[in-house]
């Protein structure tokens, strides 16, 4: 299954409920080794219960399917680009979308896809900047 299929299916915000920047990290998530067409329940398999199939890390435990595919499809955002790091950094800013919205002139507002993304998963793709 692609990527961009599944962001069709309106996964897209399901996708970033990951707990901390994985695009900013130096090293990129593997990629899923095996077609995804009727594997989509990635737990059902990764689940630690399967003798020989490699389990999800513990901190991986309680993500949904499509958090898998963002980060491990070889056609996901995670595998294909890298997101510009933030400007700023995030002490007193955790409201992303109160800046980012659109509303606000001459702040560039989060693009089209980023809607109904929860501020508290900005950081998995865009790194803050130090203070």
């Amino acid at each position: 299954m692609r990527w961009t299929y599944l962001v069709g299916m309106g996964f897209g915000v399901a996708c970033l409920a990951l707990a901390q920047p994985a695009m900013a990290q130096t090293k990129k998530p593997p990629v899923v080794p095996h077609e995804l067409a009727g594997r989509e329940q990635c737990a059902m398999c990764h689940g630690g219960a399967m003798e020989g199939i490699k389990a999800m890390p513990a901190d991986h435990k309680g993500r949904d399917n499509a958090v898998c595919v963002l980060c491990h499809a070889k056609d996901s955002p995670m595998q294909t680009g890298t997101p510009p790091a933030m400007t700023h950094d995030l002490a007193g800013r955790e409201q992303c979308t109160m800046c980012h919205g659109g509303a606000m002139e001459g702040i560039k507002a989060a693009p089209a896809n980023h809607k109904g993304i929860d501020n508290k998963n900005c950081t998995l793709c865009h790194s803050a900047a130090k203070k």
